[in-house]
């Protein structure tokens, strides 16, 4: 027996030959077994007969047979050929071994194929699919796990929905499986988030992953919103007193990129000329990353005995936000 690796195709049996041969002769050589194929895995037209030219022979001289190795790119298990002899003529008689067994050991290696991604967070039908592709042939196909682990995108139907599995592929190459993820649109004004994807290969050892971990990114696509909140507050006795209001981000939220917006005032109950200094353009400013500020309108203190009054404030001409709520009562 001997071996050889598929892109070497070398160590390829021969006939030994001891003796007096007085005439050509000739042997039969087939192949009889084994697990390689003929034409895929190696080139040998069998039956074949094999000419032993006339003359003297110690042993040590062989004679070709004609077989060649099919290098091809498929990963596969190490496969046989089995020779046989047979039909000797003339003053041939065979001597054992009368077969012959030749493995062709696959050198072969593919990969297989996945990208890091981005997705809006409102992708049509809440889903997207994360393909893995086998580059080449594998024989007896490949399997490979996936997990998934947090990043800034927290999973469990926050930002993100998904289980653990495996693609079992069948081995073609080209062939392309998913691993598929929900995505939540919150509706949120957010930073875009990631998590990962861990993959890794369990049923063969010569396939490998382009990246065993893919990012996949949440790309916000939720405005900010802001809102102002309504203010009750004593004016006081005498002087001025600053009513703060506070425009602050919808749920929480930090502002995106730097928010401003104007503001003026216009009376209810209350005289802008007694009661409250009017405005008629402010300018109010939240930067990026934070998440409210306030709006100071100046309140007259006197000591009238009188009912609640009222003004109103009005937000306008955002930039880098939606007013969802743009107009407060202070009282």
């Amino acid at each position: 027996a001997s071996t050889d690796n598929e892109n070497t195709g070398g160590n390829l049996p021969t006939l030994r030959v001891e003796g007096t041969v007085t005439a050509p002769t000739t042997v039969t050589v087939s192949v009889t077994g084994g697990s390689a194929s003929a034409g895929a895995d190696y080139i040998f037209t069998s039956p074949q007969i094999i000419t032993i030219p006339a003359g003297v022979y110690d042993g040590t001289t062989t004679t070709a047979i004609p077989i060649s190795i099919v290098d091809d790119t498929v990963v596969e298990t190490d496969e046989t050929i089995v020779f046989s002899l047979n039909t000797p003529t003339g003053d041939a008689i065979l001597a054992a071994p009368v077969a012959y067994t030749y493995t062709i050991l696959d050198t072969d290696t593919t990969s297989l194929s996945v990208s890091d991604i981005e997705v809006g967070e409102n992708i049509f039908g809440g889903q997207i699919f994360v393909t893995v592709t086998l580059d080449n042939e594998v024989s007896e196909g490949v399997q490979v796990s996936y997990s998934f682990t947090d990043g800034t995108a927290t999973g469990g139907g926050i930002d993100y929905i998904s289980s653990p599995g495996t693609l079992t592929f069948s081995g073609n190459t080209g062939e392309g499986l998913t691993i598929p993820v929900q995505i939540v649109n919150d509706g949120l004004a957010e930073i875009s988030e990631d998590f990962s994807i861990e993959l890794q290969v369990v049923s063969n050892s010569r396939v490998t992953l382009s990246q065993t971990t893919v990012t996949v990114t949440i790309l916000n696509d939720d405005p900010n919103r802001i809102s102002i909140a309504d203010l009750t507050q004593s004016e006081g006795n005498s002087g001025n007193t600053a009513f703060n209001f506070t425009v602050s981000l919808e749920d929480g939220t930090q502002a995106l990129q730097d928010i401003s917006f104007n503001y003026s005032t216009t009376a209810g109950t209350a005289d802008y000329q007694s009661d409250y200094q009017e405005i008629i353009q402010g300018s109010g400013f939240i930067a990026s990353g934070e998440s409210s500020t306030t709006i100071p309108v100046l309140v007259v203190g006197d000591g009238d005995l009188e009912p609640n009054e009222t003004f109103i404030i009005t937000l306008s001409n955002p930039i880098g936000a939606q007013i969802t709520d743009g107009s407060a009562i202070g009282k």
